[in-house]
């Protein structure tokens, strides 16, 4: 009985070639996709990425950054609580004088034009005006703003002359708080270094104030005959 043993140096060249389905079989695996649990949990046993730690000056900037912040909002909220408010006085052109001086509002309404900002108030139920000085009404309007004075409604409205000088009206309604000025309304007194003068019309009370020391308000106090 024959019996046949391997024997490596006894094969044909030709057994031992690459078999010619390898190259189908690599490019086939090669298009095969991991799962993806088996792709996560291979990513999960991975080493975790290094984390960079803030240096002590980083972290000092950031703290002053976040004090700076905190102070400059507390003290714009501070600000904003008197933005609609003149002072409590029992003079009006005190209370406006002081105002303007601070000069720490913001308008409501910021437009150019008197109509547009007759609109406005007159929406707002807030004094109006229906007919102002010819100079006064030549400026260049810049807005109005609400406020209050000794709860009384007040309306600013602000004109632009040259050189970033403004001309501020107050309107108010006639009342008993106001009664107290008509006597002198169109006498023109400094307060806080700035001109104020005014008159009344109908039920509505008009009060002028310059922006500086050098604003003039002479000129739109009269009204053409």
């Amino acid at each position: 009985m024959n019996t046949h043993s391997y024997d490596p140096e006894k094969e044909s060249p030709e057994e031992l070639k690459p078999n010619h389905l390898d190259g189908q079989i690599r490019e086939a695996l090669s298009s095969v996709k991991p799962p993806e649990l088996l792709k996560a949990s291979i990513l999960e046993q991975g080493p975790a990425p290094e984390r960079k730690l803030l240096s002590f000056p980083s972290v000092r900037v950031a703290i002053a950054a976040i004090v700076i912040i905190g102070f400059v909002f507390s003290f714009l909220l501070l600000k904003m609580g008197h933005n609609n408010e003149l002072q409590y006085s029992s003079n009006l052109r005190e209370a406006a004088a002081d105002y303007i001086v601070d000069a720490g509002f913001l308008l409501d309404l910021y437009d150019s034009s008197l109509d547009n900002i007759s609109e406005w108030l007159e929406e707002k139920q807030a004094p109006n005006y229906s007919e102002l000085p010819k100079a006064l009404a030549d400026l260049q309007p810049i807005g109005c703003k609400q406020l209050t004075w000794r709860e009384e409604p007040i309306t600013l409205v602000c004109f632009h002359l040259d050189d970033d000088r403004i001309v501020h009206l107050f309107i108010g309604n006639q009342t008993h708080e106001t009664e107290t000025l008509l006597a002198n309304i169109s006498e023109i007194q400094r307060i806080e270094g700035l001109e104020t003068a005014g008159w009344h019309s109908g039920q509505q009370l008009f009060l002028l104030t310059g922006s500086n020391a050098t604003v003039s308000i002479q000129p739109y106090l009269e009204f053409s005959s």
